[in-house]
């Protein structure tokens, strides 16, 4: 929908996602203990300049500037506790 924000992050399907689409970003942390489609164990940073995708060892799988343009209103769908498994 228009006008509902900038960032959304979702969990549930456990696959690592990060990507810039019409305007938006779209991210999923994926899953450090049951990744589904890879098998990089994942999670999500965000901090003031970037939202990070990074394995559980640190290394950084993709990385989104955040600058001037995008407000940081995260919209939160289904997110998975690093605790969680299925």
């Amino acid at each position: 929908p228009p006008n509902c924000g900038e960032i959304f992050i979702q969990g549930h399907t456990h696959v690592p996602m990060l990507q810039k689409q019409n305007g938006k970003i779209l991210g999923n942390p994926g899953s450090i203990s049951r990744p589904r489609g890879t098998d990089l164990r994942c999670y999500i940073v965000i901090n003031n300049d970037d939202i990070e995708l990074k394995t559980l060892d640190g290394k950084m799988v993709k990385s989104i500037n955040l600058n001037e343009n995008i407000s940081v209103l995260i919209i939160m769908f289904l997110i998975m506790s690093l605790y969680y498994t299925i």
